[in-house]
């Protein structure tokens, strides 16, 4: 049996409107959604010179934002189902998140989704280590919609899936050499592991 981790904001959840607003608002920009997905948000983010620090408080605002709109969001239109089937092939399931734990279990509570075993939140940076943690619980799998979240995979030593339905294209995510990609969530049961 496998843990298989999943990141939170684009690959659970629907959030990727909410984080472009956010985006927008913050920095009165006008990026889109798509320009989002094809250039990814560090470009964008170096581009609009946001340093350290006003990155640290785009993130804490983006969770404030998401905690007023968490009834609004939906699940990842098939991702429960797929929740379901691995539960009940016996795997692990696990998140792993940027997110605060408050909004991740609000939005579990609110979409009928409260099928993982944990839950841990991270910095937005800090994906990699908390990975290489969680994997001492056993044979885990990464699971995320950015390139940022198959690098930390990758570099954590676990196999990576990358889903096209979130922040990255599948371009970008290519680019990064995730072990498999999925287009549709139902794909993440196909995949086959050593």
């Amino acid at each position: 049996m496998k843990i298989y981790c999943f990141d939170f904001d684009g690959t659970i959840a629907d959030t990727v409107p909410l984080i472009t607003k956010t985006l927008n608002s913050m920095f009165k920009g006008e990026v889109s959604e798509e320009r989002i997905k094809e250039e990814g948000l560090k470009k964008i983010i170096r581009e609009m010179k946001i340093s350290p620090i006003k990155l640290f408080f785009l993130v804490r605002k983006a969770r404030t934002e998401m905690n007023k709109e968490i009834k609004k969001m939906k699940p990842i239109e098939g991702m429960k189902e797929v929740l379901e089937e691995l539960e009940k092939r016996g795997h692990t399931l696990g998140i792993l998140t940027s997110n605060s734990k408050r909004n991740v279990v609000d939005f579990l509570k609110e979409s009928d989704l409260p099928l993982f075993d944990f839950i841990v939140t991270s910095s937005i940076l800090g994906k990699e280590k908390k990975i290489r943690k969680t994997k001492r619980r056993g044979d885990l799998v990464y699971i995320g919609d950015e390139t940022r979240d198959v690098e930390a995979g990758r570099g954590a030593g676990v196999y990576t899936i990358a889903v096209t339905w979130g922040l990255n294209s599948e371009k970008q995510l290519l680019s990064v050499n995730p072990d498999m990609i999925a287009r549709k969530p139902e794909e993440i049961l196909d995949f086959k592991f050593n």
